[in-house]
């Protein structure tokens, strides 16, 4: 899918697991068995409740990020839409279009989750070929695009919470692949559609403009706008209506979520380490007007601290580093950033993985270091429980840290660095 070369099958010693990417499949497994036992032992054992038992048992009611919209729906493309007494429409006004589209199915939410598993399914799969094409035996393939997909604490929160994150990681991660192809203007439009769902993908522009594809640029600002008239008039006729029903319903997932500190284990942004500093500093009454101030100053210093970094060195670096910064800035930077969002990263994952067995036997700085940041990402830490309060977001919050410093000083040159000029093309 990413190159069309084939390699000729490695033997012997060359044969094993590089050890970066044995250290992940060990640390992952053993962190996934040490969750699944303490919450057993909680569960079954102590009979305590939630947070003590989650991943393993739901917490609440399952799929209820898809089914809470569901009545609102009955109303999509009239006023009636916003003026609905239930549970306001908190995302932008294109990922609507996407809601109505998979509510119109019968059975809906087994339809979303059967569509969820199969992406998950295929996109395993496509893993799994591309390592073969570079010479991985099937054990070792099997080994280690099975342990990955079956121990990914991300795709359970997923599909737990049936959130429709997974059709942002699949536009972005079709716009990475189109961008390391060659293929500027179709990775712009997929950059361009996400970002006109959750703003944060938008960020990716930034792949191109390392390459000088402005025109490409353009034209994710393009599809856009593009995206979000449509959105806005598929939600109702009157666009001002329509918008300011949009605003509101962003204004109170703002107060609710962004303020709110009931779900502080499961926020791995920078604005969830402050919620959970201050839980820890005033564990019985927070004052609100504190997290406000922080949280307003910091997004302009995050923005711009942001910028000044990719123009002074994200933009320089290897191909793999800048995806790697820049999917980390998306999902550690936003005011709030659950922990279905960690789903964005095994797209650096993979092309990471794919750079392990293309350098085996090298020793490259920060690989390993790369790879035990990743399988503390993809393993639930939730375990992690002080006081009631889980602090998994926490630790996963430092490991994005780690990571974005790993990228920024270790250099992972690969294949793509080389044809640039190619992609430059677009």
């Amino acid at each position: 899918m990413l190159t069309q070369e084939r390699e000729t099958p490695v033997t012997g010693a060359e044969d094993q697991l590089p050890r970066p990417v044995r250290l992940f499949l060990l640390l992952l497994g053993g962190l996934s068995l040490l969750c699944g036992a303490v919450e057993l032992v909680c569960g079954r054992v102590l009979h305590l409740a939630s947070p003590y038992t989650w991943p393993l048992m739901p917490l609440g009611n399952p799929f209820w990020d898809f089914s809470l919209y569901k009545a609102r729906f009955a109303y999509f493309h009239s006023p009636q839409f916003f003026t609905f007494d239930g549970p306001g429409y908190f995302y932008p006004a294109p990922l609507a279009t996407m809601h109505w589209l998979l509510y119109l199915m019968p059975a809906s939410t087994r339809v979303f989750l059967c569509l969820l598993l199969t992406v998950w399914l295929v996109a395993a799969v496509l893993l799994g070929r591309l390592l073969t094409r570079r010479g991985v035996t099937r054990c070792n393939v099997t080994l280690e695009v099975g342990t990955a997909a079956l121990c990914s604490y991300p795709f359970l929160f997923e599909f737990e919470q049936a959130n429709l994150e997974w059709i942002l990681c699949v536009l972005v991660g079709c716009g990475i692949v189109a961008f390391l192809r060659g293929r500027g203007y179709a990775a712009a439009a997929c950059f361009g559609v996400a970002g006109s769902m959750k703003f944060y993908p938008l960020v990716l522009v930034g792949l191109l403009i390392s390459r000088r594809q402005y025109k490409q640029a353009v034209t994710t600002a393009a599809v856009f706008g593009v995206c979000t008239l449509v959105g806005l008039w598929m939600l109702c006729p009157n666009l001002a209506a329509s918008w300011r029903g949009i605003r509101s319903g962003l204004e109170a997932f703002r107060e609710w979520y962004v303020l709110g500190y009931e779900q502080v284990g499961f926020d791995h942004s920078v604005v969830g380490c402050m919620k959970a500093l201050t839980l820890v500093i005033h564990p019985d009454d927070t004052p609100p007007q504190t997290l406000q101030m922080m949280i307003g100053l910091y997004i302009p210093v995050a923005a711009f601290a942001g910028i000044l970094t990719y123009f002074g060195v994200i933009r320089m670096l290897p191909v793999i580093n800048q995806v790697i910064c820049l999917i980390v800035a998306t999902i550690l930077l936003p005011p709030i950033s659950y922990d279905y969002t960690l789903l964005h990263l095994y797209v650096p994952w993979a092309l990471l993985v794919l750079f392990a067995w293309e350098n085996r036997g090298r020793d490259v700085p920060g690989l390993t270091a790369a790879m035990v940041c990743f399988a503390i990402l993809f393993a639930p830490e939730t375990e992690l429980i002080v006081h009631g309060q889980s602090y998994g977001g926490q630790v996963k919050a430092c490991a994005l840290v780690a990571l974005l410093l790993i990228a920024l000083l270790r250099k992972f040159p690969s294949t793509y660095d080389a044809e640039a000029p190619a992609l430059a093309v677009g």
